[in-house]
């Protein structure tokens, strides 16, 4: 009998994962900005902020923060502190699945936006 080989598909990296606002890692500082918390690729506690934007959505007022949608649209802003801060949670779940058994990941961002137009 041939020996089978299992392939692991990580799929927790999607646009439309939430996190409860009042949850343990979204924070707010003394500022009142608001920060999701995660440990980076070194296993440092980092923080990546919700950016204004995100405030306005019917999502966050309803107390819940898309993580994954904030990282990839931080990741592909043209300002390099945002892209940094995107970049940073991102890898820092690709390295957590790896490190989990992952073989393959899939990094779905059919919900990047609620704009039409930028779906597209």
């Amino acid at each position: 009998m041939a020996k089978s080989v299992l392939t692991v598909i990580g799929e927790n990296i999607h646009t439309t994962r939430v996190l409860r606002t009042n949850g343990k890692r979204v924070i707010r500082n003394e500022n009142g900005d608001e920060f999701v918390v995660y440990k980076n690729i070194d296993d440092i506690t980092s923080l990546m902020p919700i950016p204004d934007f995100f405030k306005d959505t019917q999502i966050y007022k309803q107390g819940s923060v898309k993580h994954f949608m904030i990282a990839v649209t931080l990741g592909m802003s043209d300002l390099t502190e945002d892209r940094i801060h995107g970049e940073n949670y991102i890898s820092a779940e690709i390295k957590r699945q790896e490190d989990k058994g992952s073989n393959f990941l899939d990094l779905n961002v059919d919900e990047i936006s609620y704009k039409i137009d930028i779906q597209k």
